[in-house]
């Protein structure tokens, strides 16, 4: 099983601390998480193995074929070990499939840049906070994405800048595949040494008071289980529930008003909405 594509991973400049408290509405009493929504179209690319992220699939086939040995014995260790007996070709494709079934591709942060800041632009209206598979974790200005589903977290300053300050010492750490086959079958101490997306957006929410944000094994968090935290009830309840619509309209344009996820029901809440009767009069 030959990787298509082996992507470099290269450093990025780190975004300075002082810089982004110094630009950052810190005092705006909310964050956003942005999920990226897989089409029903990349799904079945991925699924025949045709989109341009393959290369992590084969990554993370390759590192559930081997035992890990360094691993503490979890009560997924004998299916570690079970993975390594199976034909190479039959993990790939297992992969495949495993990451064809999730609703969300990636996920990441953004905080809104203060209106006078230097970097405000209208190309540039927040610092991004991610981790990417070619540059490892960083912090960089961009405008907000608008395929996104965006949702508002409510923090306070001091909150806000401990998540800020984590995401500035943490810049540089690498993307890994490995780490992501590995949360599946045998999820084990969370080091933080290497990352992936939902993985380091778990480790900085656990800055959050909120109980459903702190968890001993963060890194067997998938993008689709973040979504599901954000917009439980325990946490739509502590939301922002509104965003002026000037503060909108700046953000994502007229023409993108469904873009601030702000009060659209969770899929638990259609549901329960769908398979309600009507009170008889």
């Amino acid at each position: 099983m030959n990787n298509p594509r082996a992507v470099k991973q290269v450093y990025l400049p780190p975004f300075p601390y002082e810089k982004a408290l110094a630009n950052i509405d810190t005092a705006l009493g909310y964050f956003s998480i942005g999920f990226l929504p897989q089409t029903k179209e990349y799904r079945a690319k991925m699924r025949a193995g045709k989109t341009n992220n393959e290369h992590v699939n084969y990554v993370m086939a390759e590192s559930l074929g081997s035992v890990e040995s360094n691993a503490p014995p979890q009560r997924n260790g004998v299916v570690a070990k079970l993975f390594s007996l199976l034909p190479s070709e039959f993990l790939l494709g297992a992969i495949r499939h495993m990451t064809s079934t999730f609703d969300y591709s990636h996920c990441e942060m953004a905080f809104l840049l203060k209106d006078r800041s230097v970097l405000r632009s209208d190309k540039v209206n927040v610092i991004s906070v991610a981790i990417h598979a070619d540059v490892g974790v960083f912090m960089a200005p961009r405008k907000f994405h608008e395929e996104y589903e965006w949702h508002h977290v409510t923090c306070n300053e001091t909150q806000m800048k401990a998540i800020l300050f984590f995401a500035y010492q943490e810049q540089g750490k690498r993307f890994s595949a490995e780490l992501m086959s590995k949360s599946v079958v045998n999820p084990g101490p969370d080091d933080r040494s290497v990352y992936f997306c939902s993985h380091f957006t778990m480790a900085c929410l656990e800055f959050l008071p909120n109980p459903v944000f702190h968890f001993n094994r963060a890194n067997a968090q998938t993008i689709d289980d973040i979504y599901a935290m954000v917009t439980s009830e325990e946490v739509r309840a502590k939301n922002v529930s509104s965003i002026p619509q000037a503060q909108s309209i700046a953000l994502f344009g007229e023409t993108q008003p469904d873009a601030v996820y702000v009060e659209r029901p969770t899929k638990k809440e259609e549901e329960l909405k769908k398979n309600a009767t009507r009170k008889k009069v």
